[in-house]
């Protein structure tokens, strides 16, 4: 055992990693996976320096019916909501306008979709976009965090289309890390502020680590109560389309 650089606390190997079991923090004893990226930042980002880090690899989408929000998975890919890329009559979408922080607007297309009109609890709120071209040089591919340090009660952040407005930044909590959602699914519940345009958009920890995908809101609740795809749920999607 050794002690933890960020609390003092004692540090325990568990499942090849350390874990604190004072502060909750992990750190990497191994080589980091393409798709997972352990918490190890010994001190927290504030909202301005993580918007800053990510704000490029987070890109709005419009579609003939829809607007929503992705984020960069690779230099081709884009994750979002399954539900973005349905036109009013439930069918795919054939083409997608990916818009990017400098303003550029690459074609998109869907390559995989977790969902289907039936919306069955089996099935996942998630779809991968493909990029038509390549993406701006300065556009950072996010990566998700390890979905066993998430805690209730930690500070989130939001960063997503709101509205079809663009892309802005809302603040809030881990208000339950897992529950069953309204549609039978495993959702982390979140008090973070949402609005149409926001699905899909990632949901950070103060690492600036995707630790989930918003999905479902509730306006008659003045956007209190909000849903979103836990990130463990995200990468075993993405392990079964191969990437």
């Amino acid at each position: 055992m050794s002690t933890c650089p960020n609390c003092g606390g004692t540090l325990m190997n568990l499942a090849g990693r350390a874990y604190c079991s004072k502060c909750g923090k992990t750190f990497s004893l191994n080589e980091q996976s393409s798709q997972v990226t352990k918490s190890y930042n010994v001190k927290e980002m504030s909202g301005d320096t993580l918007f800053d880090k990510v704000r490029h690899g987070v890109v709005e989408l419009e579609t003939s019916s829809a607007r929503g929000t992705g984020f960069l998975i690779s230099q081709r890919y884009v994750l979002t909501c399954a539900h973005c890329v349905y036109d009013e009559d439930m069918r795919v979408v054939s083409s997608i306008n990916v818009k990017f922080a400098n303003n550029s607007v690459i074609k998109g297309k869907v390559k995989y979709v977790g969902d289907d009109a039936r919306h069955l609890s089996t099935q996942i709120d998630l779809a991968v976009i493909e990029l038509q071209s390549s993406i701006p040089l300065n556009s950072p591919i996010l990566r998700f965090a390890d979905y066993t340090t998430v805690r209730n009660g930690q500070t989130i952040y939001a960063i997503g289309n709101a509205l079809g407005m663009g892309i802005c930044i809302t603040k809030g909590i881990v208000s339950d890390r897992l529950r069953k959602g309204p549609d039978g699914r495993n959702h982390m519940l979140i008090d973070c502020n949402a609005f149409h345009g926001n699905s899909g958009c990632p949901i950070f920890n103060d690492d600036g680590l995707v630790i989930s995908i918003l999905d479902m809101g509730f306006d008659q609740y003045d956007n209190g109560v909000n849903y979103a795809i836990p990130a463990s749920e995200a990468t075993a999607f993405l392990r079964k389309c191969n990437l």
